[in-house]
């Protein structure tokens, strides 16, 4: 179970940094550029949240 975390969390991380990546090419000039991009890096904040943790316990 452990791993599936790992996994899970490093898909969030990348998951996050694209999500970044297309607000950015995406919503240029767009008032909702930052509401996007703030949850781009919520997203990879709960995957490095979960890295972390996997890691402790291992």
């Amino acid at each position: 179970m452990s791993h599936l975390v790992r996994y899970v969390g490093m898909f969030l991380l990348v998951a996050g940094w694209w999500l970044i990546l297309a607000a950015l090419v995406l919503l240029t000039g767009k008032p909702s550029l930052p509401l996007f991009s703030v949850c781009g890096f919520g997203v990879q904040a709960l995957g490095l949240t979960m890295m972390f943790r996997t890691h402790r316990t291992a």
